[in-house]
Order: C-alpha cells, then sequence, then structure tokens
C-alpha cells in the first residue's frame, strides 16, 4: 500500500501553468484534525514527454514513513486536504475539461448500449413472430376444433410422437455414449478416424436415409433378392421379413442420423474429465463398468442431456421420414391440417 508523501500534478506543456499552480500551494498551511500545521513547499520539473509538472511536498511530517496508527491516519487526512485543495488550483479548467470528455464517453457509450437493446429486442421480436401467432390463436373460438381432433386424429398423433421419442432417445443415447466412451477412453486401430467418421451421419438428412434404406429392404430391394435367391422362397408367403416402413423403422432412421448430437457433446464431457478420477475408482476397487456408471457418467450428465434434448427436438421436428413411412405424427398432421382438411387455425393449434 502506498501512502501520499506528496502530490504532483500535471500541467500541461506550458511552464507559466505550472508556475500558477506552484504558487497557489506554496507556503500553504494544512491544518490537522490533531491540531498539526503543515506547510506546502513546491517546486516543477519537466518530463520526457516535455510536459511540466508541479509536486507539492508537506512538511511537519514523519519522514521515515508509517511508524503507528496515528502517522497512518494524518498521512491520509492530509491527502485528502491537498485533494481538495485542488478545487480552488488555477488549472481547475484542465480538470473540468477532463471530467467533461469522460461523461460525453460515458454518454456515448450508454447510446451505444441502448442501441444493442434496441437491435436485440427487433431480432427477439422477429424470431418470437411464430410463437405470438400461436398464442394469438387461443383467443379464437375453436372448441369445435378441439372435439374433431380429439374424436379422430390426437390420440394417435399423441402415441406415435411419444413412441418416437421414446425410441430415438433411448437409441442415441446408447449410441451416442458408447461410441464417445470408446472413442475418448480406448485405444483400437482406426480409432482417430472413427471419431470423425462418427459425426457424418449430420451431414444427410433422415429422409435421405429412409429412401435408401427403402429401396434396399423393400421386397424388390437387394437384400430380399439375394435372401430369396439363396432359399428358394418364391413369394412373400413364403418367409416373414420386418416392414421398414413402420413406426420402428422410422425410429431406427431417426436414431441412425441424430445419434451425432448425443455423441459429440458427450465425448466433449469425457475429455474435460481427469483421468486421474476413473483411476481411483478402479484403485478404491471398482471394475470398469461400475467406474464407467458411477464416475464418468455422472460427471458427463449435463453434457448427454443436452445433446439428447437437442436430437428430441429434432425429432418431433422431423417431417420428411415420418410422412413417407406413413406414421402420423405431430409435424405430419400440422401439414394435412394446414393444407385443408380443417381451417388454419385448427394446425396452430
Amino acid at each position: 500500500m502506498a501512502w501520499i508523501f506528496s502530490l504532483s500534478a500535471e500541467c500541461d506543456s506550458d511552464e507559466s501553468k505550472a508556475d500558477k499552480f506552484a504558487q497557489h500551494f506554496q507556503g500553504r498551511s494544512l491544518l490537522l484534525s490533531n491540531g498539526r500545521q503543515c506547510q506546502c513547499r513546491t517546486d516543477i520539473f519537466q518530463d520526457i514527454e516535455e510536459n511540466w509538472w508541479c509536486r507539492i511536498s508537506p512538511n511537519n511530517l514523519s519522514e521515515v514513513g508509517i511508524d503507528g496508527p496515528e502517522s497512518a491516519y494524518s498521512m491520509t487526512e492530509l491527502g485528502i486536504l491537498l485533494y481538495q485543495s485542488l478545487g480552488f488550483a488555477p488549472t481547475l479548467k484542465i480538470a473540468l475539461t477532463i471530467l467533461l470528455k469522460m461523461f460525453f464517453l460515458k454518454e456515448s457509450r450508454s447510446f451505444f448500449r441502448q442501441g444493442w437493446t434496441i437491435a436485440v429486442l427487433l431480432i427477439a421480436l422477429l424470431v418470437s413472430l411464430p410463437i405470438l401467432s400461436v398464442a394469438s390463436s387461443l383467443l379464437t373460438n375453436s372448441s369445435q376444433v378441439w372435439q374433431h381432433l380429439i374424436e379422430t386424429v390426437l390420440w394417435d398423433y399423441l402415441v406415435n410422437s411419444f413412441w418416437l421419442m421414446c425410441g430415438v432417445g433411448s437409441g442415441v443415447l446408447i449410441i451416442g455414449v458408447g461410441t464417445a466412451w470408446l472413442t475418448t477412453m480406448c485405444q483400437f486401430p482406426g480409432c482417430q478416424q472413427f471419431q470423425w467418421l462418427l459425426l457424418l451421419p449430420l451431414a444427410a438428412p433422415a429422409y435421405l436415409l429412409a429412401y435408401t434404406y427403402t429401396n434396399m429392404m423393400d421386397y424388390f430391394g437387394p437384400v430380399q433378392t439375394f435372401l430369396r435367391s439363396v432359399f428358394g422362397w418364391n413369394s412373400v408367403e413364403d418367409y416373414w421379413f420386418p416392414s421398414i416402413r413402420s413406426l420402428w423403422g422410422g425410429i431406427l432412421m431417426l436414431i441412425l442420423v441424430l445419434y451425432p448430437y448425443v455423441y459429440l457433446l458427450a465425448r466433449v464431457g469425457f475429455l474435460e474429465q481427469s483421468v486421474c478420477t476413473v483411476e481411483a475408482s478402479r484403485s478404491l476397487g471398482c471394475n470398469p463398468w461400475r467406474s464407467f456408471f458411477t464416475v464418468a457418467l455422472p460427471l458427463a450428465r449435463p453434457a448427454i442431456m443436452a445433446g439428447l434434448a437437442l436430437a428430441l427436438m429434432e425429432t418431433l421436428n422431423d417431417f420428411g421420414t415420418v410422412q413417407y413411412f406413413g406414421i402420423n405424427a405431430f409435424t405430419t398432421g400440422i401439414y394435412n391440417t394446414w393444407f385443408g382438411i380443417l381451417p388454419s387455425s385448427s394446425s396452430l393449434l
């Protein structure tokens, strides 16, 4: 901590200003609360930038520094008195100019902050327009629309969307967390390549994968054609083959496309963990599986849940896959309702 023994003031490049400032303080007597009087002496000097300074040094103080609480309080009080005396100094105009500059700088910064606030509010308004549109539809008389939806298709939408979310959520967790743990903690041939290859499904929309797998697994596709040629089957009545264009087929397609959300964030969560925690659990008697489920997995849980949330939102948002597979989910229901089955307000509901 530095204590004030003198006050130095910059007086611009004009020596006469420094002289006036020095004359103002020269011989000035400052009275402390303990009755001690300190007389000021001044001198002027020039720095390397050719600016003139005035130094005010009070006397009647300890020359060895702080030697007790009384001297510490006296030096603090003297510093306050010196700074209060600046209000009557000839160079007060310079100080006021500096204060005005600081004020206008603060005002300009405040203006720019207000501009950013207005810009953010406008962007938020644009983003929230769909939500406001949906909210406004609640003000309309839609009791008949709701009754019709409940009696016809709403239950199918709820059940199919629920099973889609359950199936896709379970699948992306198993594949995403498993592959993230293997590529992070295990070393095997091609590990470095798999770290990036496992992200490739994000580059392909789910409906393209649905088209591809449907053509491969269909009755005239290469898979069933090969099976019939090998086992001598002549028609579809001779064997059973699962239909890809079903609810479970849609779940499988969405899992294969959306698991990278969980994989990417879970891998980041595992990489941020210290290996020492897993090694400590192993030294305490945990086997590899128990170390994973009791130490590594709970630490990465926030990242895993974030990836799962993204995957589930994409599941509810998907239209191409569920429409191609004939699954009555929320997206297909909104699309069909919007284009002519019911008034447009019912699709917003």
